[in-house]
């Protein structure tokens, strides 16, 4: 446990940065909590939004093409089948890269992952954009496209528990993780009711993708010039602060879990 008075030093700190060298534009953002010494940063709501977008956006790529399947069959030439792969892909990748997915994130941070995660998402949706141009390719190009938006879900379904342990107050941590994850969910939900109403026939698939690329588009652009570092200079909590001195090892944490799985009978 830390214990913090009022008349010692500013608390531990992520990394080396201290607290009163924040930088001149982040000094707005900054509400300070006298009685523990802890600093929670306003700035902690655009990192949540920009995963919250993010994994809306993943959500509306992964099921758009299902809810109108029978458009999509006949726009690209292939049988409903084909069509179902596309949303079946996502389940195949999230499993496969579920690992590495967690040592980038804990090994390379959250800036990192996110940017990774949301380029990957963003360019995916994008070949699937590009995919109209070409008639003989067109569906292959819309395979490799929800394939590369796929690889980015398993980074979006792991993020919201990291963003609220760095970024968030012990109060705020349940609702920050809740609104980070249901973002895939509120994706979901927009393709199932959007997608139907913009495509009464096959030759309007175009106009669904590029609908679809607008979210991806927004969080590609928050990622990439509104995420600034892993966390903040200074932890919400004194349990933020705890975690980030005492973190892991990736390999050491596989070990304990096989560990852990010997003993089950």
């Amino acid at each position: 446990m830390i214990s913090i008075n009022s008349s010692e030093e500013k608390p531990l700190l992520y990394g080396e940065q201290n607290a009163e060298n924040v930088d001149s534009e982040q000094q707005p953002y900054v509400v300070h909590y006298p009685h523990h010494g802890y600093r929670s940063y306003k700035w902690r709501w655009f990192v949540l939004a920009t995963l919250s977008v993010a994994n809306t956006s993943n959500g509306m790529i992964w099921i758009s093409m299902s809810t109108v399947s029978n458009y999509a069959a006949d726009y690209y030439e292939v049988s409903l089948s084909a069509i179902n792969w596309l949303s079946v892909v996502f389940f195949i990748l999230t499993i496969i890269l579920g690992l590495p997915a967690i040592y980038i994130l804990n090994i390379y941070g959250l800036k990192v992952s996110l940017l990774l995660a949301t380029w990957l998402n963003a360019l995916g949706q994008l070949v699937r954009v590009l995919s109209q141009f070409d008639t003989t390719w067109g569906f292959t190009m819309v395979m490799v496209g929800q394939s590369l938006a796929a690889c980015a879900q398993p980074f979006l379904i792991f993020m919201p528990v990291q963003v609220a342990e760095e970024w968030f107050p012990d109060g705020q941590r349940t609702t920050a993780t809740t609104v980070a994850s249901t973002g895939i969910s509120v994706g979901i939900l927009l393709a199932s009711s959007i997608c139907p109403v913009l495509v009464s026939h096959h030759s309007q698939i175009p106009l669904l993708n590029e609908v679809i690329m607008v979210p991806a588009a927004v969080a590609v652009l928050m990622a990439t010039f509104g995420i600034r570092s892993d966390c903040p200079p200074t932890p919400p909590s004194s349990s933020a602060a705890a975690e980030s001195a005492n973190v892991q090892p990736f390999m050491q944490g596989i070990k304990e879990v096989a560990s852990l799985l010997s003993h089950i009978k």
